[in-house]
């Protein structure tokens, strides 16, 4: 599991009128909210914790710092409302904020990511032109497992013996032999 795979978890969570895009080309404030760009910023790797049972030994620990920027706007009737004034934005931006981390708690609901709760930044004038932005900086923690460890192994062997099917002349005798 990389980080491909973690974004793209958490934005199937997300609701469909969300645009989601990833990369600083994709910070341009054009078009229209309600946005999210994914940035990723710096990683830090950490030795392992201790392997739990049954689970792939963890070789080191990548701890991914992403920003989700967010670009919100009140809106009426289905459009951008040309009326609203900064407070009105301001709530569409934690409306889209609370929907973010309701979708990271539910694809990591044990522990898999970390909100840096002091570094949250308002983006209110400048290049943000129409309603406001929001910048949250999230940690992701990454594995990165022993693909040869006992566990790992057994596990796809296990998964193995799960799904395939013996062929018609082996249905009444074993798959694997052991001696």
């Amino acid at each position: 599991m990389g980080l491909k795979d973690i974004l793209d978890d958490v934005d199937a969570r997300l609701p469909s009128t969300w645009e989601i895009l990833t990369g600083d080309s994709d910070l341009a404030y054009q078009g229209q909210p309600l946005r999210l760009v994914w940035v990723p910023q710096n990683e830090a790797l950490t030795p392992p914790l201790k392997a739990k049972q049954g689970v792939p030994r963890t070789l080191w620990e990548r701890r991914s710092l992403v920003y989700a920027h967010l670009w919100a706007a009140a809106f009426t009737d289905g459009q951008p409302d040309p009326n609203a004034d900064l407070r009105d934005h301001i709530a569409a931006a934690e409306a889209m904020l609370a929907i973010l981390v309701q979708a990271l708690q539910a694809a990591f609901t044990f522990g898999g990511y970390q909100i840096d709760g002091n570094s949250g930044q308002w983006q209110t004038g400048g290049i943000v032109t129409f309603g406001v932005g929001y910048v949250l900086p999230v940690t992701f923690k990454i594995p990165i497992v022993d693909a040869t460890s006992d566990a790992a192994t057994i596990a796809g062997v296990r998964a193995q013996m799960q799904i395939q099917q013996p062929p018609a002349a082996a249905q009444d005798g074993p798959l694997i032999v052991v001696p």
